[in-house]
């Protein structure tokens, strides 16, 4: 048996809260819930905290937003069983009104959003790309990569947010040409450019069951930033050039 394991499992008890004693150890979250854990199926007994219990509704985007929430809701009811997540989904201006009027307790939503009512800390990126069909004459181009002014003419679906349209306009107009826009998307299922933030009302007081869940995300980030997250990444998993722009 691990003594260090039993030395954690006192400060969790003695805190009464996994959050509290991964701060008096000086250690993130999860290695700290997976070494309780490890020493719950070493003694064949439960022993995690499991007094934390209610409701936390969640609002969120499409693209990679369901797969970085569901990473975490494993990992969180991994330590708190009694805690029910409920799930919305919707586009970005829809998940955010949902937050500012206090039906959401906490959002994933892609960048920009309104700091004047919203905090938040982003949480993970992913690249603009060009779909289109694959008897589209672009698609029989060589590479994995197409120049912008190729897109020069090309009638272009994009993302209905405002600041999608000016960014885009402003990736053109480094080449002095105008994108041709054909119509917008409401979800980034079909267009996917953004970085993700986890964001929650402006100066609104917390619930404990609120701020357990951005620790665990927060630990999550530290722990992906440190290399020794406990996730196992997919192998197709794609991660893009360091110069890639983002919005």
């Amino acid at each position: 048996m691990d003594l260090r394991a039993l030395h954690y499992f006192v400060v969790v008890a003695e805190e009464l809260n996994i959050t509290r004693a991964a701060e008096r150890l000086k250690m993130s979250q999860p290695p700290l819930s997976n070494q309780i854990k490890g020493l719950e199926e070493e003694l064949g007994v439960l022993m995690s905290m499991e007094g934390l219990s209610g409701d936390l509704n969640i609002s969120l985007v499409e693209g990679r937003a369901p797969y970085l929430l569901s990473r975490w809701i494993a990992g969180f009811r991994q330590e708190f069983p009694r805690v029910a997540i409920h799930l919305w989904n919707g586009s970005g201006d829809e998940v955010m009104e949902r937050v500012q009027r206090g039906l959401a307790d906490l959002a994933l939503v892609a960048t920009p959003y309104n700091a004047e009512q919203l905090d938040g800390f982003s949480v993970g990126r992913e690249p603009w790309v060009a779909m289109m069909s694959k008897d589209h004459p672009l698609a029989a181009e060589e590479g994995q990569f197409l120049p912008l002014r190729k897109l020069v003419g090309q009638p272009l679906f994009i993302p209905s947010r405002r600041s999608r349209l000016d960014s885009i306009r402003a990736w053109f107009a480094e080449i002095e040409k105008e994108p041709t826009i054909a119509g917008a998307l409401s979800n980034y299922i079909d267009a996917v450019a953004v970085e993700y933030a986890l964001v929650w009302k402006r100066n609104d007081r917390q619930t404990e069951l609120q701020q357990e869940f951005i620790n665990y995300v927060q630990d999550c980030m530290e722990e992906e930033r440190r290399g020794t997250q406990p996730y196992i990444m997919p192998e197709r998993e794609y991660f893009p050039p360091e110069d890639t722009k983002y919005l």
